[in-house]
């Protein structure tokens, strides 16, 4: 048997030694958020400035605090006395739940003083002094971030898990002393960006500190935060074997060991055969294809090393066979799943219209009472339903499932059809000048103080206002509110209301559109629909909605991705991502490149071809399936393409375009 020895060398060892001796510098003020429950977060600087929880609550860990919601913050105090004059650096571990939805307060004081925000696509902004004066990196949705932003009063500069994003010399070099620390944001207006995830491990201080310094915290931090700690120390090598093609490709992940302190350069061989060499690049990932001629059968080891200026230092040695082993295709299993639970009874009501226009539902001897606002050019709102009121000038004439009301811009003409399990109204708007005519259109359940015990937009918890138009973006535009006794569903149903629509829970729960106009005598119809239930289930709402309007079938709980691209498509999400989203179909990212050979994209049910990449599908489901039983798992994959091209295999399949 021939054996040809390969030795793996690394700065690893050299730079761990160095971050463990590096001190973790004092702050002016720490939070560590592990005291898990109450409502003071104790400052661990020793300095007094202790923090006060509104309506964050302690995650399942009680090592971070969760943010959702309007309202929900961390009061850490003024700044006055902390000692920051002008250098400053703001540090902290978050973990995004959702996707940034405009520009959301994140930590700090504000963009006029230090802040960090979190905005559309998982961007994070580091300011200082201006919000034209910033930096930005992206997090990974789901996980925990480290985040660093510093300024030394000239220089700004951002890191994110502990690789520099950005430095530049800061526009502006002083900014207004003291000023409310937050953490999440403590604004009550429901029309404001909001972060909602977790955080941990705040720190601030009246300095900037080194970037030797953010990589020692990071590195030192990040196992607890769901990071390989090997990854510090050694060169992360992953082998593909080209036989055929007398090649191997190594992938050489060196970021865990940056900053190298000169040019890293990667030395890859078999013994007795000629090395390659490959400069690290910036991005601390390296491919190194190595041509290994003809191999005499038995094991074989690889030699690599890493030099950086003139150190060397070993990591580990990888062995294959050749030739390699036939592939274990696994035995074919075949899995029941139980039936989906029969629908909800229809829930019983009646309707009655009133003489101002609106309509009042009726559920076990309990009224509901809905009503629109629509504005009039310069002027309030007249109103359909309620105690009525509006221009003068204003008329409401009610029938029984009918209304029609005019005023000196517009009229209104409603139809209201009564159907067993929801009431349908078509609202057509006429506008009877000769000019251009916008209007402000609100439909809404009048509510009492406290009346609304839950709350969802869109599918989400809250009571924020959103819209497609403004600060988020809705993929399904619905309200479901939930009192002690019933709970009510209201979603637009034409194109133009489901693409204009706001949605609402505060005073009163409803929908509407601020971007309505019509042309000189024009009209349209703005079609909606409210639909009562006994269950406070909102999935039982959206199942009667999409069996009423004979859309696909009936489903059980929301599906989602679960990974977000092909480098963590095989990572497995916690309970609180699964609990927040009410996920019953977690579906994995599209394959990509198959495990089997990495230089085959496959985005088709033609991984079942691939046994290596079955084995890590059936292995992830397995994982999923033992930590959220109640969980089904699907992935994502171009089936019409895949049918197309296959269509043999698919004899009783059709794609349809």
């Amino acid at each position: 048997m021939h054996r040809t020895v390969l030795l793996f060398l690394t700065l690893g060892l050299l730079l761990m030694a160095a971050a463990e001796h590096t001190a973790l510098a004092e702050p002016a003020a720490a939070w560590a958020f592990d005291e898990g429950t109450g409502t003071v977060v104790r400052d661990r600087s020793g300095n007094g400035h202790d923090a006060m929880l509104h309506g964050a609550d302690w995650d399942d860990t009680g090592t971070a605090v969760t943010i959702r919601g309007p309202g929900r913050y961390v009061d850490c105090g003024d700044t006055g006395d902390w000692g920051i004059t002008g250098p400053v650096s703001v540090e902290a571990w978050v973990k995004p739940t959702v996707k940034g939805h405009g520009e959301a307060h994140l930590l700090g004081i504000g963009m006029s003083y230090f802040t960090f925000t979190y905005y559309n696509a998982e961007l994070c902004y580091w300011y200082i002094g201006s919000g034209g004066n910033n930096l930005r990196g992206k997090l990974t949705l789901g996980e925990w971030n480290h985040i660093v932003g510093t300024f030394d009063g000239t220089t700004m500069s951002m890191w994110v898990n502990g690789r520099l994003m950005g430095s530049q010399e800061s526009k502006i070099k002083t900014y207004p002393h003291g000023g409310p620390f937050v953490i999440g944001s403590n604004s009550n207006n429901s029309n404001a960006p909001l972060y909602e995830g977790s955080i941990a491990n705040v720190r601030v201080y009246n300095r900037a500190i080194s970037a030797a310094e953010v990589v020692a915290h990071f590195k030192a931090e990040a196992g607890n935060y769901g990071f390989d700690p090997t990854w510090f120390s050694r060169v992360k090598v992953t082998p593909y074997y080209y036989f055929d093609r007398n090649e191997l490709v190594l992938n050489a992940d060196c970021r865990g060991l940056q900053p190298l302190a000169g040019t890293g350069r990667l030395e890859v061989s078999l013994q007795g055969r000629d090395a390659v060499h490959v400069d690290v690049p910036k991005e601390g990932i390296a491919e190194v294809r190595l041509p290994i001629g003809v191999l005499a059968d038995g094991t074989h080891e690889l030699r690599v090393s890493l030099r950086d200026d003139d150190q060397r230092f070993p990591v580990e040695t990888i062995t294959f066979e050749y030739p390699p082993p036939a592939p274990i295709v696994p035995a074919t299993a075949v899995r029941s799943v139980g039936p989906i639970p029969a629908p909800t009874a229809v829930t019983p009501y009646d309707l009655s219209v009133g003489k101002n226009g609106g309509f009042t539902i009726t559920v076990r001897d309990r009224k509901y009472a809905f009503q629109t606002r629509v504005s009039w050019p310069n002027g309030d709102f007249n109103v359909l339903g309620g105690d009525g009121g509006g221009e003068e000038g204003w008329s409401v004439e009610s029938q029984s499932t009918g209304v029609h009301a005019s005023g000196a811009s517009y009229a209104i003409d409603r139809n209201i059809d009564v159907r067993p399990t929801h009431v349908y109204i078509k609202d057509t708007y006429t506008n009877t000048t000769d000019a251009d005519l916008g209007l402000l259109i609100y439909n809404e359940l009048v509510t009492e103080p406290e009346q609304i015990k839950r709350s969802l937009l869109g599918g989400f918890e809250g009571r924020r206002r959103v819209s497609s138009t403004g600060s988020a973006e809705i993929f399904s535009p619905s309200v479901f509110v939930t009192d002690e006794h019933t709970s009510f569903g209201m979603l637009p149903v034409d194109d133009v209301f489901v693409v204009q629509c706001l949605l609402y829970s505060d005073e009163n729960a409803g929908m509407g559109t601020e971007y309505f106009a019509l042309g000189p005598g024009k009209s349209y119809t703005l079609e909606w629909a409210v639909y009562p239930t006994d269950s406070n289930d909102y999935y039982d709402f959206i199942n009667s909605f999409r069996q009423a309007e004979g859309r696909i079938a009936r489903v059980d709980g929301g599906l989602g991705f679960t990974t977000f691209g092909p480098m963590n498509r095989r990572q497995v999400p916690d309970a609180a991502f699964i609990k927040n989203r009410n996920i019953k179909y977690g579906l994995v990212h599209c394959l990509s490149r198959t495990a089997d050979d990495p230089e085959v994209s496959i985005e088709g049910i033609e991984f079942m071809d691939f046994p290596k990449e079955m084995r890590l599908l059936r292995g992830q489901a397995t994982a999923y399936h033992r930590k959220h039983p109640g969980v089904k798992i699907m992935f994502h994959i171009a089936h019409s393409l895949y049918m197309t091209n296959n269509a043999e295999r698919f004899p009783d399949s059709k794609v349809i375009l």
